[in-house]
This record gives structure tokens, sequence and C-alpha cells, in this order.
């Protein structure tokens, strides 16, 4: 009986398993290895020392006790056994994806027990496809050597599903099962996209689409201002979210805010959307690893608790197939030893957990590249050069771990960037590890195949809409095409912008330019230059307060605080309204800004903040914060959404 029965990792017989796993004869296996052997046959998955270490420590001490109890050993003899440390053989396969071959074997150990599992004379086919698996394994592997060594990101994991069929395509759980780094970083056993990992930012596209189901639009606004004590935490402290790039971005749409990431307006959509909401949506998708309720907080919104990639990646498979949900499955079929069918895989029916409309309005977003840009820029990796693709990437607290997860209507794709003992990397985001794998594997498995496009619902509206205020945009105010379900579109007109005559042009120019020499100067406003209208545009009527943008925004509070006193000897500088001329927006003159101000200015009209850097040039006068220099240069004629670079005094 010893000499064939299963002790897992293709051990049968005690002879196999002291070699697989201590690397000796079964004669020199000491009390604490004999015990941990013994406790294995029960139940080979479950009590696997190489992949479940704590539960067969658990196993081995109800085997030690059982020795006790019975008069073979003592007490003593018992504790000085299962406080031993374990030196295991170094484990090495040769199986071809050993991380999907051993999660199916745990599937039907459990579904079967051990005994019929491996002593059935079973033959299994699976759902992988050995083309893919290979690819995927190669592209971890060489994605991760181009990082250099001092970001300390030593494992990666990936799995691939066809959304329609819930088919398991491809599972690599660790950058190679047979490398194990002594540090830890990297654990070869160690099946990543089935262990529970903080999901960071790729958890946002749940609360979204819990807000969508409440009515909220991709035009919605949310504010990315500066939190204080709007979110109290269970122990009378606050949770004071920040964005990654430390900055605020005024009142933004949904589509904006989701689309580069911004934390702050995450952690406000959930709010609104109700962490009860949200968490219903994600179990009916397909996560389960969060239960308790209880426990949860508002930095659920920035994927504070954990999931399993294979689990979150099956759920952004809902938003590709059109919000159906189907179950992930590895088996194709099994028959025993006689040819008797056991299993046989069919097409199960896709549970509708959410409507088409909705998960298209998420498809729309994370598809969009220009709604991204001011994060990630333009074409970047997350960027499929022949085909839409929709995608969101996260990194989790003290770059933890960095994730992409994406789809097209047939595959979507997860991919997890860490270090086995989840020890810190080095500023390294989503982007950076987990995209190009991502990237480079979407690439390689779409190769050849027609370029799909995600279908749009008949009872979606597409229009234009006020890129400042979500509404219907005025003539000449900066706009874009918004998607929304029938009957959520806006209706009333925008109250933000009118198109400036040539007078105010002139005249605004004039003052921008004459205010802002005279703050880097430090002397008075020339005779005659006056900030009042007709100098700045004025926003039409009263904003609605749910639509209105930042009250650093809109000219017309500028315009009264300018006429209500006059300028000091050093004028604080003001943000304007640049027009819109022949589809062309003109650049403002940022210098003396401060560089919020500067940021407010730029989205107000179109534009978008680019990279920022700071100086301290000798002489200058200028104030700490403020921008002493952009590019392009104020006055230039440039396309909607350009970025503008600006020096900053530091």
């Amino acid at each position: 009986y010893l000499n064939q029965i299963y002790y897992g990792n293709q051990s049968y017989g005690i002879e196999a398993a002291a070699e697989t796993y201590f690397g000796k004869t079964a004669i020199k296996l000491d009390l604490a290895e004999s015990a941990l052997l013994a406790g294995i046959p029960q139940s080979p998955a479950d009590y696997d020392p190489i992949q479940n270490l704590k539960s067969s420590k658990v196993r081995q001490l109800e085997v030690l006790t059982a020795m006790v109890n019975q008069g073979y050993i003592s007490e003593q003899q018992a504790t000085d056994a299962y406080n031993e440390t374990f030196k295991f053989a170094s484990q090495r396969t040769d199986i071809q994806a050993p991380h999907f071959v051993f999660y199916v074997r745990d599937l039907l150990e459990q579904k079967y027990g051990a005994r019929f599992l491996y002593e059935g004379g079973l033959t299994i086919k699976t759902t992988l496809d050995l083309g893919l698996q290979d690819q995927a394994q190669q592209i971890v592997q060489q994605q991760l050597a181009k990082l250099p060594p001092a970001k300390n990101v030593n494992n990666g994991a990936l799995v691939a599903l066809d959304p329609k069929t819930g088919q398991i395509l491809a599972m690599v759980g660790s950058r190679d099962y047979n490398e194990d780094l002594p540090n830890g970083t990297m654990d070869g056993k160690f099946n990543a996209t089935t262990a529970p990992l903080q999901p960071g930012s790729s958890f946002k596209p749940f609360e979204y689409t819990a807000d969508f189901l409440k009515g909220k639009t991709p035009a919605s606004l949310v504010d990315d201002a500066k939190v204080t004590n709007e979110f109290p935490n269970f122990d009378g402290t606050f949770y004071r979210p920040e964005n990654y790039d430390k900055k605020y971005h005024g009142r933004v749409t949904y589509r904006t805010a989701l689309g580069n990431s911004f934390n702050i307006p995450a952690v406000k959509v959930l709010k609104d959307a109700g962490i009860h909401q949200t968490l219903q949506l994600t179990h009916s998708m397909g996560i389960s690893t969060i239960n308790d309720e209880s426990q949860l907080g508002l930095s659920m919104a920035l994927g504070s608790n954990e999931v399993t990639p294979l689990d979150i990646t099956s759920a952004y498979g809902v938003f590709a197939n059109g919000g159906q949900r189907v179950p992930p499955t590895p088996i194709l079929s099994i028959t025993d030893y006689t040819g008797k069918v056991i299993e046989q895989f069919q097409q199960p029916a896709p549970t509708q957990v959410i409507k088409p409309e909705y998960a298209y309005l998420m498809t729309s977003i994370l598809s969009d590249d220009n709604a991204r840009q001011i994060e990630f820029g333009k074409n970047s990796v997350l960027v499929l050069p022949d085909r839409p693709a929709a995608v969101k990437t996260g990194t989790t607290e003290e770059f933890r771990a960095n994730w992409t997860i994406g789809y097209t209507p047939s595959l979507v794709v997860g991919v997890w960037v860490g270090n086995s003992n989840h020890e810190p990397m080095k500023n390294i985001i989503g982007i950076d590890g987990a995209g190009p794998i991502w990237h480079d594997f979407m690439e390689y498995a779409l190769k050849g195949k027609p370029a799909e496009q995600f279908v749009k619902p008949p009872n979606i509206v597409t229009m234009r809409v006020s890129s400042v205020t979500g509404l219907l945009p005025n003539p000449g105010e900066p706009s874009y095409e918004e998607v929304f379900v029938k009957g959520t579109e806006p209706r009333t007109r925008s109250n933000y912008y009118v198109a400036p005559t040539a007078q105010q042009l002139q005249a605004t120019a004039t003052a921008v330019s004459a205010y802002a020499t005279a703050y880097a100067e430090g002397t008075p406003l020339p005779p005659g230059v006056s900030l009042t209208p007709p100098a700045l545009p004025t926003p039409l009527g009263t904003p609605h307060p749910a639509q209105s943008p930042l009250p650093s925004n809109p000219a017309a509070s500028i315009a009264a605080s300018a006429a209500a006193s006059p300028p000091p000897a050093a004028p604080t500088p003001v943000a304007t309204s640049a027009p819109k001329l022949a589809g062309k927006i003109t650049v403002p003159n940022l210098v003396g800004l401060p560089e919020p101000q500067a940021d407010a200015a730029l989205r107000g009209i179109g534009l978008v903040s680019g990279s920022v850097s700071f100086s301290n040039p000798t002489g200058s006068n200028a104030a700490v914060g403020t921008v002493i220099g952009q590019a392009p240069a104020p006055g230039a004629q440039v396309e909607v959404s350009t970025a503008v670079a600006v020096v900053v005094k530091r």
C-alpha cells in the first residue's frame, strides 16, 4: 500500500515521495519528515508541503498527536519534530504548464476525491492552448528580464480566457516553476493567478459601473480636489486619499477620472455608488474573495481588498461579453479507463449580470486612448495597433504589485507583476511592469485574426457634450463625443463657456501678457490695462451646483475679483479662457500662475497639462510653486487636448 498510494507532485509510493520532497531514501527520513509525508495521502493537494506548507504542518501535528496517543513517541519527541525546520529538495518538473496542471488537479481532487482521481485511470482533456501557454510563459520571462534589477521586480503571472465560453486558454502562475530565489521574492511554485492579491486601481471599473447603474454617466462630473475630513474611519481618524501624481485636477468627467485612474474621484464614486451595491455587483460578476462587508471601507475603491487574478480577469470578461457572465472552466472532457465519459464540456448558458448598455459604457471608457492621456500619454502599451481593446492598469500601495487587465470581444487577459513574498518593488506602475506583458501577449494571441469591434447596443446614444461641464456645448466651446444609455443624456445647455468676440480676444491677450509681465517684474499694471469685461468671456447664466466647474476655473469669478479692487504692486496672476479659432486653441500665458491654477486654466479650455519640471534660476523673483516657463509658447495655435509642459519655481 505504501508503495502505491499517491503523495502528490507525481510521487507514487513512499520511496518516491521521500526523494521528491527531501532528496533521500525512505529509510533515512527522520520523525518530522515521516510524519509530514504520512499525512499527505488523505488529500495530496491540500497537504502538499510545497504549495500549502501551513496546511501540511497542521496535518503533521495530527499525525504526531496520534502517535503520542498510541504510545509510539513521547510528547517531547512530538514537540521537537513539529518545531523542526524542513529542508526540501529542489522541486523541478518537466510538466508543461505546471501551474495549470496542478490547478486542475486540485479542482478535480476536491470534486471527486483523491482515490478516484489518482487510481481511476482517467484521461483529462483541458481547455489550455499550449501554443498560447508557451508564448505567455516566454513573454513574462522576457519582459521581466528587461526591467532594471534596482526595480526589484522578480515575478509575474498571466491568465487568459475566452469571455464567451469561460475556457481558460493560458495560465502562467509564476515566471518559472523551477526557479526560486533565497530571499523569497521569487517562488516558482507560487501560483499567483489563484492567490488572493490586492488589485489596486484595476478594481475601479466595478465602482464606476455600480454608479452608472444608479444613473451616473461617463459625462457626470466629480470633484478631484484635496480631501480633508469628508471620509471618517471607524477609529475616529479620516481617510484622505491622494492621487498618484500628487495633483488635483478640478472637476472632471467620470470618463477622464477613470481613464486616468485618479484616486480621489474613485473614492467619491464608490461613496456615491455604495459599498454594499458595489460589493453585490462584484459578486455577480465572479469575484468571490471579498465578503465581510463590516470590514470594508472606502479604501476598497483603490483595490485594498484581495481578489485572485483569475476571478478579476473573469469579471472583466463580463464587460467583454456584453454584461453576460460565463464562469471560468479548465476542463473539456474526462473519461475513465473503460472510455466512459465522466464529464463533457457543455457551453453553459450565460447569466446576464449587467445590461449590455452598461457594459458598453465601461468598454467605451477603457478603450478610449484620449481619455487616459493625462497620466499615460498617447499610444502607450495599452493600445493595440490593429484593433480596439479595453484595458485598465493597477498599482498597489508601496508598489507591492501592479496589474494590467484588458480585453477584446473574444479574449480577456489579466497580468500581475510583483514579488512572491509581496516585498515592495521600486517605483514601478502597471503600465511599466504588467503593461508590456499584456500588450505583447495580446498581439501574439490575436495576430492574423480579424479585428473585432465592440458591438454598440441599440439603446446607446452618442452625442457631443462640453469638455468642461458634460452638458450640451455652446458654439465654440471645447467638446467631445460621449455615449449615454438612452434617457440619461444631458438636455440642458452648458453654463460655463461662451465664444468671445474679436474685441474680447484682443483685450484678453493684452491683459494676460501685461499681468504676467507685471507679476514677474514686480511692477504695477500699465495704465489702461484692465482685467474686467470685455477682456474676459462671461459664463452663461448661473452654474448648477452639481455641474459647475471648480471655483478657480470660471472667468466670471476672476473678472469680478479684478473689478472689485485695483491690482496691487505685485499682482497675483489669474487664469483666463483662451479662444478656439478655426479648429485650433490658443495657448494661454501661464507664466506667473501657481501650478494648480495653470493646470485648471489648461483643462478649462480643452488643453491638458504635460510634463512638469522644476527650476530655481538665479535672480528669479517668482514665488515658489508658480510657473516660470512653458511649451508651447503663449499664443501658439494647437489642437484640442494638446499637452502643455511647464517649468515651476522650486
